[in-house]
């Protein structure tokens, strides 16, 4: 019985630690990449607002080179530490059959600030010995996250140009 039971709840076991499918770097842009039939302004200003309206901070904007950096709120958790996302924007005008059309490039990064801490047992007690900070960066490759964003850059652009 307990090898049937085994043998059938394998697969399901397997399958949650099957890994995500690698994209190629092309598949990744154009995940990333949406272009709109609108000015490099309107573009821009969708962007940033959109970025304050979901909660994130803008730390740099600059509408000449067309780079938005937004990072959001730093979540604590316990044992797990803090992470927070950083949005990468990149706003251009570029040429597409004849007509002038906006680009936007977004990146989304997630750091994890873990806490690291070395111990030792030594004569029978632990030693705490040395201490800090180990942070991981990885690049959120969720479709999701990308088609929602620029949905809601889209409604921001019609709500804009209705005004």
């Amino acid at each position: 019985m307990r090898k049937f039971l085994l043998i059938l709840l394998s697969p399901i076991l397997l399958y949650g630690c099957a890994s995500q499918p690698q994209l190629n770097p092309l598949q990744i842009q154009a995940m990333q990449t949406q272009e709109f039939s609108v000015t490099k302004r309107q573009a821009y200003d969708a962007t940033v607002t959109v970025l304050q309206n979901e909660g994130y901070e803008i730390k740099s904007a600059n509408f000449d080179t067309g780079i938005v950096t937004a990072q959001s709120p730093t979540i604590q958790k316990f044992f797990k530490g803090r992470s927070h996302n950083t949005i990468s924007a990149f706003v251009t005008k570029t040429q597409k059959q004849g007509k002038t059309v906006s680009r936007i490039r977004i990146s989304n990064m997630l750091t994890r600030e873990l806490p690291q801490t070395e111990t030792s047992f030594i004569a029978g007690s632990f030693i705490h010995t040395k201490s800090g900070i180990n942070t991981k960066d990885e690049q959120v490759l969720d479709p999701e996250f990308y088609k929602e964003i620029f949905k809601e850059i889209r409604q921001q652009l019609f709500v804009a140009s209705s005004l």
